[in-house]
């Protein structure tokens, strides 16, 4: 008799859905799904998702624009003057505050996105083409970097919150002591990225699997529907 062998099974990812699990599945199935090429390793698989889950995602300045352009249309920020930066950072201090009266994961996440949407808010207003020039990867690629003993997943929570109030403040002492404007725009903006990487940073050790570009893009998205811009009609 001849011996039936079982049909070969392979690793698979959905193109259509990257932040979906890979799938294990057998070999010409894959076809009817419209999935991937076929891996022989689920960690083949899981490298190639990942490459291009980052590779779909927009680039940190292009979600700047998209805060800009729903805080305009809510009424907020219209004829910013570089004197306004404190009171926007104020409201960054604010947000980070808010984190930190937190317990639950998801919801420390979800204030620390808030802050990530004021900073790239603040960026794209302090200066637009620096953003595009600083804030060019992905939000999810943001904290790649080492933070030495100021990692947050040494510091966290307490001494991590406290570090983004301290480079908020930073951003501050940037405004306060820069006599040349595009100086100070630069130096601002800077600091407003290291903010954002810290953050995401941050929300990573809040939640492991935490996804911080699809964080800000639901937060974006409620922001839009809203008829008042986020956050109260004072700020």
């Amino acid at each position: 008799m001849t011996k039936i062998t079982d049909q070969p099974t392979y690793w698979y990812y959905d193109p259509e859905n990257r932040a979906a699990p890979v799938r294990q599945l057998p070999w010409g199935t894959a076809d009817q799904c419209n999935l991937s090429a076929p891996f022989q390793t689920q960690e083949a698989a899981e490298l190639s998702r990942q490459a291009a889950h980052l590779a779909a995602q927009p680039q940190a300045w292009a979600r700047a624009e998209e805060a800009r352009r729903i805080n305009a249309a809510n009424g907020w920020g219209l004829g910013f003057e570089l004197s306004h930066i404190p009171r926007y950072l104020a409201l960054i201090h604010s947000e980070i505050t808010e984190a930190a009266c937190e317990a639950e994961p998801a919801k420390i996440n979800h204030e620390l996105g808030d802050v990530i949407v004021r900073a790239l808010d603040l960026a794209h207003l302090t200066d637009p083409q620096a953003t595009r020039l600083w804030f060019a990867d992905p939000l999810n690629q943001s904290a790649v970097g080492t933070w030495g003993r100021n990692h947050p997943q040494h510091l966290w929570p307490t001494g991590a919150l406290l570090y983004l109030h301290t480079i908020t403040s930073r951003a501050l002492e940037a405004y306060r002591k820069t006599e040349d404007d595009g100086r100070l725009r630069h130096n601002v903006v800077t600091e407003l990225k290291t903010l954002v990487a810290y953050v995401v940073a941050c929300m990573r050790v809040v939640q492991v699997d935490a996804d911080p570009e699809a964080i800000v893009g639901k937060i974006l998205a409620a922001n839009a529907t809203r008829g008042h811009r986020h956050g109260g009609r004072r700020a």
